[in-house]
């Protein structure tokens, strides 16, 4: 009686054993798994924020905000500002199709716009933009 009494016991810590195994393999797979998936989305975003910095930093970005103040004449430039990457713009007197197409050529650059006030005067329009990079 008492040898089935230890032998239940060995098979009962065994499976108990084994079951706390299974629920250790299955955390320990979850938890690698967690892992796996955080550094896949810091990879991520570190590529995103290095092509954003190369696309940021590039010497052509200033050419082509030049540019965009020589494609307005300059009685209606109040304020064009670039420094430290930061762009001031104010504009008055502009016709609609004036405004439409400097604010496409604004949304093709690589600028994050910080402020934009857009009011209409009569049939003209003036326009006050900050943005950065």
């Amino acid at each position: 009686m008492t040898t089935m009494r230890g032998k239940m016991a060995i098979l009962l810590s065994a499976f108990l054993f084994a079951v706390a195994g299974y629920f250790y393999k299955f955390s320990i797979q979850k938890s690698l798994f967690d892992a796996r998936i955080e550094t896949e989305t810091a990879l991520t975003e570190i590529r995103q924020t290095r092509a954003l910095k190369r696309l940021w930093n590039t010497r052509g970005l200033q050419e082509k905000i030049n540019r965009l103040k020589a494609s307005i004449s300059p009685e209606q430039i109040r304020r064009f500002d670039h420094r430290n990457h930061r762009l001031t713009i104010e504009l008055e007197k502009l016709e609609g199709r004036q405004l439409n197409r400097f604010l496409g050529k604004i949304g093709a650059l690589p600028l994050q716009m910080e402020h934009l006030t857009i009011e209409r005067v009569g049939r003209l329009y003036r326009m006050e933009c900050r943005c950065k990079w």
